[in-house]
């Protein structure tokens, strides 16, 4: 049976993972919007975090969600949110300034809530990307359970 785009979940054991800065970076640069605005975990909060991707079939990231989320039940709401507003979902482009990088991401009523996977050369790349994305957020399937990004793998939080 051909395996479809799906939503795949990742773990991180702590809120201050030095692994999540990367994301959040991203994250920020594209919407320009502090992560931390975004995140569903209370700045105390120190019982993990979870962020989700969308993954083509022969698991290219697609997409990342926008939002970081406290728990892997708050992140397959997240998704599901996602796939059921997608005709809804409001493209932004970005263009960084100088750097010949272009971007997107996807809100919903203001609210981030998708960004592309990556920074792009071309805008027949970034839109390419962008077709991909939403194509297959329509179709996309919840892949149960999450990876771990913890200390014992990496080398860090």
């Amino acid at each position: 049976m051909p395996v479809g785009p799906r939503v795949v979940f990742t773990r991180f054991a702590t809120s201050r993972s030095p692994k999540l800065v990367p994301w959040e970076r991203h994250s920020s640069r594209l919407t320009g919007v502090d992560a931390g605005a975004l995140s569903r975990v209370g700045p105390r909060d120190d019982t993990g975090a979870v962020i989700w991707h969308l993954v083509s079939g022969n698991n290219r990231m697609l997409a990342r969600s926008a939002q970081i989320f406290g728990s892997i039940p708050e992140a397959v709401l997240g998704a599901e949110s996602a796939i059921a507003a997608v005709v809804h979902l409001v493209v932004a482009l970005v263009d960084e300034d100088g750097g010949g990088e272009r971007g997107w991401y996807a809100k919903l009523a203001e609210v981030p809530i998708l960004t592309c996977a990556r920074w792009y050369r071309s805008e027949r790349d970034r839109r390419n990307s962008i077709d991909s994305a939403i194509t297959s957020l329509e179709s996309a399937t919840l892949r149960p359970g999450s990876s771990l990004m913890s200390p014992a793998r990496t080398g860090s939080a």
